[in-house]
Protein backbone atom coordinates (compact mmCIF):
# COMPACT_ATOMS: atom_id res chain seq x y z
CA UNK A 1 0.00 0.00 0.00
CA UNK A 2 2.84 2.35 0.70
CA UNK A 3 4.11 2.05 -2.89
CA UNK A 4 0.64 2.80 -4.25
CA UNK A 5 0.22 5.77 -1.89
CA UNK A 6 3.65 7.08 -2.88
CA UNK A 7 2.87 6.79 -6.60
CA UNK A 8 -0.50 8.50 -6.09
CA UNK A 9 1.15 11.29 -4.13
CA UNK A 10 3.74 11.71 -6.87
CA UNK A 11 0.98 11.86 -9.50
CA UNK A 12 -0.85 14.49 -7.44
CA UNK A 13 2.33 16.54 -7.10
CA UNK A 14 2.98 16.31 -10.85
CA UNK A 15 -0.58 17.37 -11.64
CA UNK A 16 -0.41 20.30 -9.24
CA UNK A 17 2.92 21.38 -10.68
CA UNK A 18 1.57 21.12 -14.23
CA UNK A 19 -1.54 23.16 -13.37
CA UNK A 20 0.61 25.82 -11.68
CA UNK A 21 2.88 25.98 -14.73
CA UNK A 22 -0.02 26.26 -17.13
CA UNK A 23 -1.77 28.92 -15.03
CA UNK A 24 1.48 30.92 -14.87
CA UNK A 25 1.90 30.65 -18.64
CA UNK A 26 -1.69 31.71 -19.16
CA UNK A 27 -1.36 34.72 -16.87
CA UNK A 28 1.89 35.73 -18.62
CA UNK A 29 0.22 35.43 -22.04
CA UNK A 30 -2.81 37.41 -20.93
CA UNK A 31 -0.51 40.17 -19.66
CA UNK A 32 1.29 40.25 -22.99
CA UNK A 33 -1.81 40.06 -25.22
CA UNK A 34 -5.02 41.02 -23.46
CA UNK A 35 -7.96 38.93 -24.51
CA UNK A 36 -10.56 40.94 -26.36
CA UNK A 37 -13.95 39.61 -25.52
CA UNK A 38 -16.23 41.39 -27.94
CA UNK A 39 -19.75 40.15 -27.95
CA UNK A 40 -20.99 39.71 -31.45
CA UNK A 41 -24.06 41.78 -32.10
CA UNK A 42 -26.62 41.30 -34.81
CA UNK A 43 -28.28 44.52 -35.84
CA UNK A 44 -31.46 44.76 -37.83
CA UNK A 45 -31.98 48.22 -39.16
CA UNK A 46 -35.63 48.55 -40.07
CA UNK A 47 -35.69 52.31 -40.43
CA UNK A 48 -32.44 53.55 -41.88
CA UNK A 49 -31.23 56.88 -40.69
CA UNK A 50 -29.17 59.41 -42.57
CA UNK A 51 -27.28 60.29 -39.40
CA UNK A 52 -27.18 59.12 -35.81
CA UNK A 53 -27.48 62.78 -34.79
CA UNK A 54 -31.25 63.47 -34.84
CA UNK A 55 -31.28 67.11 -36.05
CA UNK A 56 -29.06 66.27 -39.02
CA UNK A 57 -31.20 63.25 -39.81
CA UNK A 58 -34.40 65.32 -39.78
CA UNK A 59 -32.92 68.09 -41.95
CA UNK A 60 -31.53 65.64 -44.52
CA UNK A 61 -34.78 63.67 -44.47
CA UNK A 62 -36.77 66.88 -45.07
CA UNK A 63 -34.53 67.91 -47.98
CA UNK A 64 -34.75 64.50 -49.64
CA UNK A 65 -38.51 64.28 -49.07
CA UNK A 66 -38.98 67.74 -50.57
CA UNK A 67 -36.85 67.05 -53.65
CA UNK A 68 -38.40 63.65 -54.34
CA UNK A 69 -41.99 64.81 -53.76
CA UNK A 70 -41.50 67.79 -56.03
CA UNK A 71 -39.80 65.68 -58.72
CA UNK A 72 -42.34 62.86 -58.71
CA UNK A 73 -45.38 65.13 -58.81
CA UNK A 74 -43.93 67.45 -61.45
CA UNK A 75 -42.49 64.74 -63.72
CA UNK A 76 -45.49 62.43 -63.65
CA UNK A 77 -48.13 65.14 -63.15
CA UNK A 78 -49.93 63.20 -60.47
CA UNK A 79 -51.47 66.25 -58.85
CA UNK A 80 -52.79 69.70 -59.64
CA UNK A 81 -50.53 72.16 -57.88
CA UNK A 82 -51.42 75.85 -57.89
CA UNK A 83 -48.20 77.03 -56.25
CA UNK A 84 -44.89 75.16 -56.05
CA UNK A 85 -44.24 76.53 -52.58
CA UNK A 86 -46.93 74.20 -51.25
CA UNK A 87 -44.33 71.42 -51.32
CA UNK A 88 -42.48 73.04 -48.39
CA UNK A 89 -45.28 72.59 -45.83
CA UNK A 90 -46.16 69.19 -47.28
CA UNK A 91 -42.54 68.02 -46.90
CA UNK A 92 -42.32 69.49 -43.39
CA UNK A 93 -45.58 67.84 -42.31
CA UNK A 94 -44.65 64.53 -43.92
CA UNK A 95 -41.18 64.47 -42.35
CA UNK A 96 -42.60 65.23 -38.90
CA UNK A 97 -45.36 62.65 -39.37
CA UNK A 98 -42.93 60.01 -40.62
CA UNK A 99 -40.47 60.49 -37.76
CA UNK A 100 -43.20 60.47 -35.12
CA UNK A 101 -44.83 57.33 -36.55
CA UNK A 102 -41.47 55.55 -36.74
CA UNK A 103 -40.53 56.59 -33.22
CA UNK A 104 -43.86 55.39 -31.80
CA UNK A 105 -43.99 52.10 -33.71
CA UNK A 106 -40.36 51.18 -33.05
CA UNK A 107 -40.73 51.93 -29.33
CA UNK A 108 -44.19 50.60 -28.61
CA UNK A 109 -45.27 48.30 -31.47
CA UNK A 110 -42.16 46.49 -32.72
CA UNK A 111 -44.08 43.26 -33.28
CA UNK A 112 -46.53 45.08 -35.53
CA UNK A 113 -43.70 46.45 -37.66
CA UNK A 114 -42.03 43.05 -37.92
CA UNK A 115 -45.23 41.11 -38.61
CA UNK A 116 -46.32 43.51 -41.34
CA UNK A 117 -42.79 43.71 -42.81
CA UNK A 118 -43.00 47.48 -42.76
CA UNK A 119 -46.30 47.69 -44.65
CA UNK A 120 -47.74 49.57 -41.68
CA UNK A 121 -45.62 52.55 -42.76
CA UNK A 122 -46.94 52.34 -46.31
CA UNK A 123 -50.54 52.34 -45.09
CA UNK A 124 -49.93 55.20 -42.67
CA UNK A 125 -48.37 57.26 -45.49
CA UNK A 126 -51.41 56.59 -47.67
CA UNK A 127 -53.70 57.78 -44.90
CA UNK A 128 -51.53 60.88 -44.45
CA UNK A 129 -51.62 61.85 -48.13
CA UNK A 130 -55.34 61.16 -48.51
CA UNK A 131 -55.88 63.37 -45.47
CA UNK A 132 -53.72 66.12 -47.00
CA UNK A 133 -55.48 65.80 -50.32
CA UNK A 134 -58.99 65.88 -48.93
CA UNK A 135 -58.77 68.34 -46.08
CA UNK A 136 -55.70 70.50 -45.54
CA UNK A 137 -54.51 71.55 -49.03
CA UNK A 138 -57.82 71.25 -50.90
CA UNK A 139 -57.39 74.35 -53.03
CA UNK A 140 -53.64 74.38 -53.65
CA UNK A 141 -52.79 70.68 -53.94
CA UNK A 142 -55.03 67.86 -55.18
CA UNK A 143 -54.27 64.50 -56.71
CA UNK A 144 -55.87 64.06 -60.14
CA UNK A 145 -57.18 60.56 -59.48
CA UNK A 146 -58.11 58.47 -56.47
CA UNK A 147 -55.32 55.97 -57.16
CA UNK A 148 -52.59 58.58 -57.63
CA UNK A 149 -51.74 58.86 -53.92
CA UNK A 150 -51.01 55.13 -53.85
CA UNK A 151 -48.81 55.39 -56.94
CA UNK A 152 -47.13 58.46 -55.46
CA UNK A 153 -46.33 56.67 -52.17
CA UNK A 154 -44.97 53.63 -54.02
CA UNK A 155 -42.68 55.79 -56.15
CA UNK A 156 -41.68 57.90 -53.17
CA UNK A 157 -40.70 54.90 -51.08
CA UNK A 158 -38.79 53.23 -53.92
CA UNK A 159 -36.90 56.41 -54.76
CA UNK A 160 -36.15 57.14 -51.08
CA UNK A 161 -34.81 53.62 -50.65
CA UNK A 162 -32.50 54.11 -53.63
CA UNK A 163 -31.36 57.53 -52.37
CA UNK A 164 -30.81 56.30 -48.79
CA UNK A 165 -28.87 53.25 -49.91
CA UNK A 166 -26.64 55.22 -52.23
CA UNK A 167 -26.16 57.94 -49.58
CA UNK A 168 -25.17 55.41 -46.91
CA UNK A 169 -22.80 53.64 -49.32
CA UNK A 170 -21.20 56.98 -50.20
CA UNK A 171 -20.78 57.89 -46.51
CA UNK A 172 -19.27 54.46 -45.77
CA UNK A 173 -16.78 54.84 -48.63
CA UNK A 174 -15.92 58.36 -47.51
CA UNK A 175 -15.30 57.13 -43.94
CA UNK A 176 -13.16 54.25 -45.21
CA UNK A 177 -11.14 56.63 -47.40
CA UNK A 178 -10.73 59.11 -44.54
CA UNK A 179 -9.61 56.37 -42.13
CA UNK A 180 -7.15 54.88 -44.61
CA UNK A 181 -5.60 58.27 -45.45
CA UNK A 182 -5.25 59.20 -41.75
CA UNK A 183 -3.39 55.95 -41.01
CA UNK A 184 -0.68 56.72 -43.55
Amino acid sequence: MDDKDKSRQEEKDLLQKATKDSSQKHSEESEITPVQTKKRQIKIELGRRYSSYLPIHIVVSFIINFILMFSIVKLLRLADVRNDFVFFPIAILFTAYEESIKAYLFRKQVKLVIYTSGLIFFFSYIVFFYFLDLSIFRTSFAFKDVTYPIIFILLLQISRTIVKTSYLMWVKRLNRWTNSSSRK
